[in-house]
């Protein structure tokens, strides 16, 4: 906040973790223009939804409960109001001598309208490649100012993707300040590193931070006594950009237990777990590890031999559609706590897809049931099918006839950054399904760090040894490398099968879309499943023991669930 009232610095870059107060330095920044220096201001969210949220929860909200802008800034709705005679919205806020303007990064529109003096770009990482095809939003947003000889561009974000971060890119630019700290043993002055973070074995409630020049372990109270003896240093010359990185080592809210607790709940987690951390606690990029190939080779090695068609630990079955010009293929996958999967089996039918009998005998195959370890017959319960090349109107004719909610037609778009399922709450208006359209780029991401994981837990992959999972199979599931392109100067990556055949790997991605649905549209937990034998069951005798006078015989409680085209969904997630 000090460094926006330097006129030397027409550019300032916030590359930090998750909550630490970067949208409270955007408030007060727009109420120090609008009470000290009145400017006309652009704010720029990710999306306009996001800005009308801002404009109405934390804008407004400021103003209201801060006495110098109480009478700068006037709710529409008040009664003869300020802002009845200045013409002010939700999203144009105007006062004596100046505005703040607020859109979305996806409205070239609003990117475009009007000059600003001020721009103010939130989550940067979280704006499209394009605004609707005119170019870079954070460009098209810094051109409004271009006019104005004091101008002010201030970047903000928690950073993504390594080489596809704008945030990270702008840091780069910059003089790159770090907090430094005194400790409280040595007096000597540290930017607060994770590397320092140290804990007894198994132990991270017990983390410390250790000094990095003396060795002394610091409490809690003496972290925070250095927070507030602190300064910020830049580590490069000047270049005109002032650039901040702060992470949660930093967080007044935050103790150094608690994210070392996180940080190893992560890690169990798998990759996906893990770089949610680093982007959020740590505010660093994530290496995808560009350009690297997974060797089909070793995941074929992995194969394991189930003790029954479905192992134990699946709770949950579902299976992806793959639609090509002459055949359908899929895969059937279970699924356990912490997204572990099992592929069950790959299958293809040949026919002419033009047909509705070949439809119903898709439907035939898929209705099948399959027992599991302890002796549960399973069914599948939500199918994922590909709609957006091939027959598009008999998978949506298809759904109709199977069940809207059981075959769930997808739609793919590889715009980087889109959630991996994007489930509708409502049918179409047109074809009558619940078209989800699915974030490739998300998924494949999602996919590929899987395939990585070598220990048994969540996310980890396993593959039967049966015939449909052959070499060849493993060589289309990793048939695409995500490789770095560039559209109009904007960094960003996209999967290249290279024309390899990559049928195994959309099914993949559509179970996992299919999963997805489950846990969070149709209500479907994936805890740990308790086998039938396990000893921390009681007996049917001490049930009796605790609960009193016993069931009379032949009458039996009926099993909680939700109807669903004749068959019941019980807790563990198999059809009854």
């Amino acid at each position: 906040m000090d460094a926006v009232s330097d006129p030397t610095l027409p550019t300032i870059v916030i590359k930090s973790s998750a909550q630490v107060g970067k949208t409270e330095v955007v408030l007060n920044i727009i109420g120090y223009y609008m009470h000290q220096d009145p400017a006309s201001m652009l704010v720029v969210l990710p999306t306009i939804e996001l800005g009308q949220s801002f404009a109405k929860d934390r804008l407004s909200a400021m103003c209201r409960t801060t006495t110098v802008l109480a009478d700068k800034l006037k709710d529409r709705k008040d009664s003869g109001s300020a802002a009845t005679r200045t013409g002010s919205t939700l999203l144009h806020k105007s006062f004596s001598g100046g505005s703040v303007n607020i859109t979305g990064s996806n409205s070239s529109v609003g990117l475009s309208s009007r000059p600003c003096r001020i721009i103010l770009c939130d989550e940067v990482d979280r704006f499209p490649v394009s605004s609707n095809e005119e170019g870079d939003p954070v460009n098209l947003a810094r051109k409004r100012s271009q006019t104005y000889w004091n101008r002010k561009c201030i970047l903000t974000s928690t950073p993504t993707v390594l080489g596809n971060s704008r945030i990270d890119a702008e840091w780069e630019e910059s003089d790159k300040r770090y907090y430094f700290v005194p400790c409280a043993a040595c007096d000597e002055m540290q930017a607060l590193k994770w590397s320092q973070v140290i804990w007894p074995k198994d132990n991270p409630g017990e983390a410390a931070y250790c000094c990095e020049h003396c060795g002394v372990i610091w409490s809690e109270a003496e972290r925070w006594i250095g927070l507030k003896e602190g300064e910020w240093r830049p580590t490069v010359a000047h270049t005109g950009i002032a650039g901040f990185h702060l992470s949660e080592l930093y967080s007044p809210w935050s103790t150094i237990s608690g994210i070392a607790v996180e940080f190893v709940k992560a890690k169990r987690g798998g990759p996906e777990t893990l770089q949610t951390w680093v982007n959020t606690c740590l505010g660093e990029c994530w290496d995808p590890e560009e350009g690297e190939k997974i060797d089909p080779d070793s995941l074929y090695q992995r194969r394991e031999k189930y003790a029954a068609r479905v192992p134990e630990g699946a709770l949950v079955l579902t299976a992806g559609v793959d639609v090509q010009d002459d055949r359908v293929e899929w895969e059937i996958v279970g699924w356990g706590p912490g997204e572990e999967s099992w592929g069950i089996e790959y299958n293809r039918l040949y026919g002419d897809l033009s047909k509705e009998e070949f439809w119903d005998d898709l439907t035939l195959h898929l209705r099948q049931t399959y027992q599991r370890e302890d002796g549960t017959l399973m069914g599948i319960q939500l199918v994922g099918a590909d709609s957006g090349g091939h027959y598009t109107d008999e998978v949506y004719k298809w759904s109709r006839k199977a069940g809207q909610r059981w075959v769930i037609p997808l739609k793919g778009y590889s715009d980087p950054g889109k959630p991996i399922a994007n489930f509708p709450r409502k049918r179409g208006k047109d074809h009558k399904v619940y078209l989800t359209m699915v974030g490739t780029d998300t998924a494949k991401e999602l996919v590929y760090a899987r395939y990585k994981v070598q220990d048994d837990g969540p996310g980890k992959c396993h593959w039967p040894k049966v015939d449909s999972y052959d070499i060849t199979w493993f060589e289309q599931a990793t048939a695409e490398v995500r490789q770095r392109k560039y559209k109009k100067g904007v960094a960003y990556f996209v999967w290249d099968a290279g024309g390899r055949r990559n049928e195994a790997l959309d099914c993949r991605v559509y179970n996992l879309v299919a999963v997805r649905i489950l846990q969070q549209h149709m209500g479907v937990r994936l805890v740990e499943h308790v086998p039938k034998e396990s000893p921390d069951i009681p007996l049917e005798e001490e049930i009796e023991e605790t609960q009193g006078e016993p069931r009379p015989a032949g009458k039996r409680k009926r099993a909680k669930g939700r109807r669903r085209k004749g068959q019941w969904v019980n807790y563990e997630g198999s059809w009854r």
